[in-house]
Parts: C-alpha cells; sequence; structure tokens
C-alpha cells in the first residue's frame, strides 16, 4: 500500500520538482573523425612505402605514357647490378602513385613482376592484397605465380597459372604451363606445349637446357645455370 501511494506521488508532482536538483545536461561533443586512407582502386596506384620510408610523390607518373612506362618496367633488370640500383628500383615501384591515364591491369601486373624479379616477391603479394582492382587479371596472376615460385610454392603457382586464360601469346605463361604439366605427370602435354613455344623461336639456350629434360621426365645432360623463376623451380623439379 505504502509502495503504491509512493508512486501516485511521485507521477502527479512538478517535473521541475523531481529534477531541480537534477545538473543541467551536457551538450555532447562529436568525436574526432577517423583517418581513413582510402585503398587505392588498382594495383599500380598502391604501394607499401609511406613518407618515412621514403616514399616518392604520389604524382610521379602524372603525365607519363602507359605504354611506355609498361615496357620500361618490363625492361627492369631481375638482378640489379648493385644494391643501390636495387634499392632505387624498390624505391620507385613501392611508392603509391596516381595511374597515367588509360593504364590497364597489364601495368600493375608489369610491376608486381618487376617487384618479384628483384627479388621482393614477399613486397609484390602485399601490393596485391592491398588493391581494390584488377584482382584476376591474367597479367597479375602470372607475376603473382612467379613469386609464389620463389617462395618455393609451386602449388599455388600452378593453381593461378590454371587461372590464365588458355592463350599462347603469353610466352611466360606457357613456359610456366609447361613445368605445370610436368609436375603433374602430364609429360604429353608438357611436350607439346614446349614444342609450339620451340617452333616460334621462344625459347632461349638456358630454356631448352632444362625444359627439355624436365618435359621428358629426365635429367640434365650438363649442369645450367638458372636464369628466371621457372628455371629454378624446375631443376628443383628435378631433384637439382
Amino acid at each position: 500500500m505504502r509502495k503504491a501511494l509512493f508512486v501516485f506521488v511521485a507521477a502527479t508532482l512538478p517535473v521541475s520538482g523531481l529534477a531541480q536538483d537534477a545538473p543541467a545536461p551536457q551538450p555532447l561533443v562529436p568525436l574526432a573523425p577517423i583517418e581513413q586512407a582510402p585503398l587505392a582502386k588498382s594495383v599500380f596506384a598502391t604501394g607499401v612505402l609511406d613518407k618515412s620510408s621514403g616514399a616518392l610523390p604520389n604524382k610521379l607518373w602524372r603525365g607519363a605514357d602507359a605504354d611506355l612506362l609498361k615496357t620500361l618496367i618490363e625492361k627492369a633488370p631481375a638482378r640489379p647490378a648493385t644494391p643501390s640500383i636495387n634499392a632505387a628500383l624498390r624505391l620507385v615501384l613501392e611508392s603509391a602513385g596516381d595511374p597515367p591515364v588509360d593504364s590497364s591491369a597489364e601495368l600493375g601486373g608489369a610491376k608486381l613482376m618487376a617487384l618479384a624479379r628483384a627479388g621482393y616477391a614477399d613486397d609484390a603479394r602485399t601490393i596485391e592484397s592491398l588493391s581494390t582492382g584488377d584482382k584476376g587479371a591474367p597479367t597479375v596472376l602470372e607475376a603473382l605465380a612467379v613469386a609464389d615460385l620463389l617462395r618455393n610454392d609451386p602449388v599455388g603457382a600452378c593453381e593461378k597459372n590454371q587461372r590464365i586464360a588458355g592463350s599462347l601469346n603469353d610466352v611466360d605463361a606457357v613456359k610456366l604451363r609447361v613445368f605445370c604439366y610436368a609436375r603433374a605427370n602430364e609429360l604429353d602435354a608438357a611436350e607439346l606445349a614446349l614444342s609450339v613455344l620451340r617452333d616460334r623461336g621462344d625459347l632461349s639456350e638456358t630454356d631448352v637446357a632444362i625444359l627439355t629434360p624436365l618435359t621428358a621426365g629426365g635429367a640434365l645432360k650438363r649442369p645450367v645455370a638458372p636464369i628466371d623463376a621457372i628455371h629454378y623451380a624446375a631443376l628443383r623439379a628435378m631433384n637439382i
């Protein structure tokens, strides 16, 4: 009974009487905006260096010719002559920057391939993972496959090679296919793919010396120094 009476009295009291001792509400202070760095849309525009690491300005490539730039990146040395040249190559390719107008996924693929060949396979994979575009582009997959080979991951490399369209125009992709066929013990298919490259004159002396015994399930006739990731992988597959 007393409880009911108390509730009734409280309900009939003026609001001011109940709240006169309550502190005035404080205005809400807006939260500071969270800084967000938008992910670059393309592989080429994505970088892993910041200003503290010496990253170059993001407008470095503005006004550049996309086709010419791709050609120059493809000619980047796989074995830079000096550590300083290697460091400069990394600085240029790992700095984020706006891509040239009309650039395509092939430019990003060329960038990743150059990094992988220069010894920065892990950085190439990181850049691809941070980008939001070019996923599944043949040149990007090819570069990631090379990075896999350099990490001694032929399974990942061959899986990516399977996802590349069956074009015979990309010499490196076909060479990788030769390796993958041989690794799966599909020697007839490996020899057929190798013969296509041989008939077109797309094989170097090192390619012939390493890939020919690989497709025959044999061994090297003489010691051969590997030049690229496919050569290294082929020699490992032959237990050399």
